[in-house]
């Protein structure tokens, strides 16, 4: 008896060092699904003004349905954008340059994220989700998942009736907390998902905040082309709460930089017309 349970604790032991060996490539894939208060908000939108409901319609197109790679190992991982044709420095192919790197050991990140001007290197904490296991279930492929609810913090543009709505008011921000539902299989022990998600039990299958859902297609073990699972190097090294001040200093001088450019031409106007 006691041979059995050393032979079944030695096995258990290796399974777990090959783990460790081994790579996972888990392909995922992001869109919309519009619930009832939305869906009457675009079918509004349609009647009163059809072509910025086309121009809108195709705005959201070409985000949606977007494919991601979640390249991991038991404790890192890298998750990017599948390049699609592009051209120039357009805001898809900065998306698409995104690179995030997780370490779930050092409950950290790094990801590289270019903008039009510059590339920064965001290094920060792994968020908390505070994540909750329902117990309820259901059928991925062929996984059984289960589900969880937590909440994320997001920022959004701050409401409030004291603010007068003008063209040239600063735009002020809130952080806010919104539910999020995500979908993790035991039977694959690594906690990990896609994007900054992790934290539960087991691999992240599928994520629903507010309608945007992230939803595994493929996963594939040892997989014989992935990304190579390397924390990125490149950019101006911040950290999240740094890099969202750069931001806001950044878009206050452009949209000032905006208004005193369309206040040269008013002048410059009146003095030919006169």
């Amino acid at each position: 008896m006691k041979k059995f349970i050393f032979l079944l604790f030695s096995f258990l032991l290796s399974s777990v060092y090959a783990q460790q060996d081994m790579h996972w490539r888990a392909v995922y894939q992001y869109k919309r699904v519009l619930n009832e208060k939305q869906k009457a908000r675009r079918d509004s939108l349609i009647q009163a003004q059809p072509a910025m409901a086309e121009m809108m319609k195709s705005f959201y197109k070409r985000f949606d349905n977007r494919t991601y790679f979640l390249d991991f190992t038991t404790n890192e991982s890298v998750y990017k954008e599948k390049e699609k044709l592009s051209k120039g420095r357009s805001s898809m192919r900065i998306l698409q340059d995104r690179l995030l790197y997780k370490n779930l050991q050092k409950k950290m990140y790094r990801e590289k994220r270019p903008s039009f001007q510059n590339t920064y290197l965001i290094i920060d904490s792994l968020p908390d989700y505070h994540w909750k296991i329902t117990g309820e279930t259901k059928k991925i492929g062929d996984y059984t998942v289960i589900k969880a609810e937590g909440t994320e913090k997001i920022r959004k543009l701050k409401k409030s009736k004291d603010v007068i709505k003008e063209k040239d008011s600063k735009k002020e921000f809130e952080e806010v907390e919104k539910k999020v539902v995500a979908w993790f299989t035991p039977e694959l022990p690594i906690s990990n998902g896609p994007g900054k998600y992790w934290g539960l039990p087991g691999l992240i299958m599928e994520v629903n905040k507010d309608g945007e859902v992230i939803l595994l297609k493929e996963l594939i073990i040892n997989p014989t082309k992935y990304n190579e699972i390397k924390k990125p190097e490149e950019g101006e090294k911040l950290n999240e709460k740094e890099y969202r001040e750069k931001m806001k200093k950044e878009r206050e001088r452009m949209e000032k930089m905006y208004k005193n450019r369309r206040s040269g031409k008013n002048s410059q106007r009146i003095s030919i017309t006169l």
